[in-house]
């Protein structure tokens, strides 16, 4: 749940079930996540064991964090994510 008690579904646009695992989680190789919490959360939610995700084993720290700015700063200045979580 979100921190105001939505579903993180509706958050996200996408219920994992029907097509909101169209991009990966990214995660290192010590199981820390890079990019996709809110995927990865959802799918707890709905009781899922797994989730599609993809290694990033050969980035350097320096490298992690600057991949984790440059998706944070992607998502927020997509100009349809305020309208994407008001979405049903």
């Amino acid at each position: 749940m979100a921190k105001d008690g939505t579903s993180t579904y509706g958050l996200l646009g996408k219920h994992p079930t029907t097509g909101g695992f169209v991009s990966p989680a990214v995660i290192d190789s010590m199981y820390n996540i890079l990019v996709g919490h809110g995927r990865i959360t959802a799918a707890r939610e709905e009781g899922y064991k797994t989730v599609p995700c993809v290694f990033a084993e050969s980035l350097t720290d320096a490298k992690k964090r600057a991949y984790i700015l440059a998706d944070n700063q992607l998502i927020r200045k997509n100009p349809l994510r305020r309208s994407m979580a008001r979405l049903p």
